[in-house]
């Protein structure tokens, strides 16, 4: 509600100028309050709303998350994935650039090697749960995840 506010406020000062243009400041502070009220609403939304379905097959994992008005997906080729594993969220997964996993937003608690990269599937979930998928996902489907020798 305070930022609802905030957002009037700051649009009547820049709209009332009495026929000056508005200061460089105000109209920048507006657009950064503006979007960080509309990356706040997201955030609240995907926390509230929004959930990650994982589906496997013996040919692909298909990660999928639904927001409350559309959806991502990305899918990773199954014999491209190696040495799946359990990862834990730490300060320094921030500092490397994994700013949106503190807001839940991207990374996951389910680690594994894709191609040259990484990959992070399980949103929401402790290193329990996680460890126990692993291992419900290395006895099904064999093919997927060896460790690397």
């Amino acid at each position: 509600m305070a930022w609802a506010y905030g957002e009037v406020v700051i649009i009547n000062r820049i709209l009332n100028v009495d026929g000056q243009t508005p200061d460089a400041f105000i109209v920048f502070f507006a657009c950064g309050w503006t979007l960080s009220g509309i990356l706040a609403i997201f955030i609240w939304l995907w926390n509230n709303k929004g959930c990650e379905i994982i589906r496997i097959s013996d040919h692909e994992l298909k990660r999928s998350r639904e927001y409350v008005w559309f959806s991502r997906s990305k899918i990773y080729q199954t014999k491209h994935i190696r040495n799946f594993r359990v990862s834990d969220f730490s300060p320094s997964s921030l500092e490397m650039g994994g700013g949106m996993e503190y807001w839940g937003l991207s990374g996951g608690t389910i680690t594994f090697d894709y191609e040259p990269g990484i990959a992070k599937i399980g949103l929401g979930i402790d290193e329990a749960e996680a460890g126990q998928i692993i291992e419900v996902i290395k006895a099904r489907y064999e093919k997927i995840g060896p460790s690397p020798d």
